[in-house]
């Protein structure tokens, strides 16, 4: 899955639109924040925040890690590889993590994802090179949409 943005300047791949989308705080539950509807980006001030490695990071995704890394003045930032490891550590109530609103999952017995009032639409979807059948990645598209619904 791409994020469309993120395929702009490359004119050898065809976009399919699967879903739209948003950045997510994953919250744990024993964290005051897990009460609200909406997270700002000043209400992170001062938490403990796991961010993805530079490396391993979607580029809207670093965008906006970069802003908090940025105006997150005390530091307690932690770095990890990979999204499976950001989430355990959130459900381990060691911090709070951030993603697009169609990974993270719903609400668990740890932690809650609230969405970030940061001011981007997101829209993620499959690239594929010019010359393959479109029918084929459309079919593959359409699936995505079916098992993504109501996440």
């Amino acid at each position: 899955m791409f994020y469309s943005l993120d395929l702009d300047n490359n004119y050898n791949l065809n976009y399919v639109s699967v879903t739209p989308g948003y950045f997510v705080s994953v919250v744990p539950l024993n964290n005051p924040l897990s009460s609200k509807k909406i997270i700002s980006l000043d209400d992170l001030k001062g938490e403990n925040i796991i961010l993805l490695d530079n490396n391993w990071c979607p580029p809207e995704q670093l965008r906006l890690q970069e802003i908090i890394r940025k105006e997150h003045k005390n530091k307690k930032i932690a770095y990890v590889n990979n999204v499976g490891t950001a989430n355990m550590m959130a459900e381990s109530g060691i911090g709070i993590t951030l993603c697009p609103n169609f990974i993270c999952g719903p609400k668990n017995q740890y932690v809650v994802p609230i969405r970030i009032k940061y001011n981007i639409d997101l829209n993620y979807g499959v690239a594929f090179l010019n010359g393959n059948k479109k029918s084929i990645v459309s079919s593959f598209a359409e699936l995505l949409k079916q098992k993504l619904k109501g996440m």
